[in-house]
């Protein structure tokens, strides 16, 4: 077995007392005394499990300890196996990410183990012991990297043939390299294209394999001097030191960030472990992100740019057909019948399920609202149900209104079953299909995909749903339905988001054997909006809204964190998100707080919700202001506080 240390005075041993940090929902790092009386040696960062109040809870050890005068000290119940140990360097760098991200080191460290680890069984090798870690080196966002940093722009060959190119040069230094990917169904791809030039080395690690393969691989990822890690976001922690390239592909993908506590990026800890590490840092994206545009004009990344290729792109001006529940424009239906009676397949993208996004009593205003978030139930007609898509409670349509006894309804905008029944009406003979969450029931993605790519005519009806796959290459047309309504949402990466989702639609018929765009349809209330225009002028965008943030401080020219207060008390959940928005003012007066406020979703199943911003050039500062405030607060039983030093969104 793998040996991290021989130094005897430091090692523990059998029957031994030793400190342990348990992985329970905190923010701190209290330490708790237990005793190890198993075979074998535990070392530092060892993980364990052991009995917690009334349950039992993961932990891992950080030093010895004496033993506790008049304390009844509770056994460890065992070890996991330490063959899965991460080295110390990785160990140490996400001692430092805790603080980054202002959670407890147990549940940083819990991202440094694969799923169903076995019991740990046999003699173990020692390990040094004790918090002394490699020579310290600052985990922000200002840190100076020791290796290259460079922006990939692009299409998806031309930035594979640049990272086939890192990982085959740092092999011949003798390193390894990491590969990420925002979506599981990117894996196949990525694996195959990194065997071309590494062979067996190369390593798959994703959430959606099997708990046993995900486990072998992760070992592999340990024990291998230089392995090819490829992998989704939780990748980013995977394999040993020795990296001397990581590469983040699509980094404009909001799926790298974990939507579970720790709320870590999988960008940031990739640029912040290349940093740590002095290894190359790569970022490929056919649209890059704001942060990553402005590293790239700045200088700070090395810029490696294909040409743009034309776009065929019409914005449709909805503005001029006046109050319309259609979900197709005349424009749309004339290019749809176009493509259709040459044989080609269309795409039309809406975001909406269901009928009908409100449904509204004529005769008193009442807006039928989900009783549990008080969001509007969408109407699905097909069921004759109501469903709250933000908790998914889902009832009858009531026949009156509940609060006059009215029976006038009023059906207010439209979602993906409006506009497959136009379809159907306009286009009879054309075959249509539809890719939503609400089909999923009755056939898989892929036999909806392989029947749509049966030769003729055919209409694909999709959502986010059908946008994450990898690609159609038979479309030659794409409809935007509705592709702007969230730029009224209350968050300032809205028009970025609006962005990219029409950008990723050009990409639909992206293969690698022989790209090429598909010509698009956006149907728009905004047409001169820089999110809609950046369809056809990316750089146009970019410099807009590079702009606008600037001007009111905001990321990439500052740093923001949210913090989230929930419970079923309403009350409790708001006064103590008042003290904390005190108490941060108090500890850093520098830092701009913004709020307590309801949060843009004020409840969600049953749940209070309120929040606080925080705003300030350094992100340090904003960590060591959230510590001090959390440190200070009065704990409110029942009120989760959750910590997010880089939210991608404030709902």
């Amino acid at each position: 077995m793998r040996s991290g240390g021989t130094a005897p005075e430091s090692v523990f041993g059998q029957d031994l007392f030793l400190d342990i940090i348990v992985d329970v929902p905190s923010l701190d790092d209290r330490r708790f005394t237990y005793r190890w009386t198993g075979d074998g040696v535990l070392p530092y960062g060892a993980k364990v499990r052991v009995p917690f109040g009334s349950a039992f809870a993961d932990g891992f050890v950080v030093s010895r300890a004496q033993k506790p005068e008049g304390i009844n000290v509770k056994d460890i119940s065992f070890a996991y196996d330490t063959r899965f140990l991460p080295d110390r360097e990785m160990l140490d760098f996400c001692g430092r990410l805790a603080g980054y991200y202002c959670v407890s080191l147990a549940s940083m460290w819990s991202c440094l183990w694969p799923p169903v680890i076995p019991k740990m069984k046999g003699y173990v090798e020692p390990r040094p012991v004790g918090l002394e870690g490699p020579p310290e080196r600052i985990v922000n966002g200002d840190a100076l990297s020791q290796g290259e940093e460079e922006l990939v722009w692009g299409s998806r060959r031309h930035r594979w043939a640049r990272y086939l190119e890192v990982v085959k040069e740092e092999l011949l230094r003798g390193k390894g390299s990491l590969v990420l990917v925002p979506e599981t169904k990117e894996m196949g791809l990525a694996v195959s294209k990194l065997r071309e030039v590494a062979g067996d080395l190369v390593t798959p690690v994703c959430s959606e394999m099997t708990g046993l393969s995900r486990r072998e691989e992760w070992l592999q990822a340990l024990i291998r001097p230089n392995p090819v890690v490829v992998g989704t976001r939780s990748a980013v922690f995977a394999g040993t030191s020795n990296l001397g390239a990581i590469i983040v592909d699509e980094e404009w993908s909001d799926s790298y960030k974990s939507p579970e506590t720790p709320l870590y990026d999988a960008r940031t800890v990739a640029r912040h472990r290349a940093q740590y590490l002095g290894a190359r840092l790569l970022l490929g994206s056919s649209h890059p992100s704001l942060w990553a545009y402005a590293m790239a004009r700045e200088g700070a990344l090395e810029l490696r740019r294909e040409p743009e290729r034309p776009v065929s792109a019409e914005i449709v001006d909805l503005r001029a057909s006046g109050p319309r529940r259609e979900a197709l424009s005349p424009a749309l239906i004339e290019r749809m019948k176009s493509a259709f009676e040459v044989g080609e397949k269309v795409f039309l993208f809406l975001n909406k399920r269901g009928e009908a996004s409100q449904v509204i009593c004529q005769d008193c205003g009442n807006t039928i609202t989900c009783p549990l978030c008080g969001s509007p139930m969408v109407y699905h007609a097909k069921e004759r149900k109501l469903v709250c898509h933000t908790c998914d409670r889902a009832e009858a349509s009531p026949d009156r209104c509940p609060k006059c006894g009215g029976a006038r309804w009023r059906f207010l905008g439209f979602g993906i079953e409006k506009a497959a029944s136009e379809v159907a009406r306009h286009f009879p003979e054309v075959p249509l299909y539809r890719l939503d969450k609400d089909t999923l029931a009755s056939e898989t993605v892929q036999e909806t995909l392989s029947r749509f790519s049966m030769p003729g005519p055919a209409c694909l009806l999709g959502t986010q749903l059908a946008l994450g796959q990898l690609g159609f290459p038979q479309v030659r047309l794409v409809g935007v339905l509705s592709g702007d309504t969230i730029l009224n949402l209350p968050d300032f990466r809205a028009s970025e988001r609006v962005f990219h989702t029409l950008r990723r639609l050009l990409d639909l018929g992206a293969y690698w054997e022989g790209e090429y765009e598909p010509a698009i349809v956006a149907q728009t209330y905004n047409p001169d909006h820089h999110s809609v225009r950046g369809l056809i002028d990316p750089d146009a965008f970019y410099e807009e809204e590079l702009a606008l943030r600037r001007s009111v401080g905001y990321p990439p020219f500052a740093a923001l964190f949210k913090v989230g207060f929930s419970g079923k008390n309403h009350d409790k959940v708001k006064d103590l998100a008042r003290e904390f928005s005190r108490l941060c003012g108090e500890a850093e007066p520098d830092i701009r707080v913004l709020g307590p406020i309801p949060s843009p979703k004020p409840k969600v199943r049953n749940q209070f919700r309120w929040q606080v911003a925080l705003r300030h050039p350094d992100h340090l500062t904003l960590s060591r202001a959230c510590r001090a405030a959390l440190g200070k607060i009065r704990p409110a039983s029942q009120v989760k506080i959750t910590v997010d030093a880089e939210p991608v969104d404030m709902w």
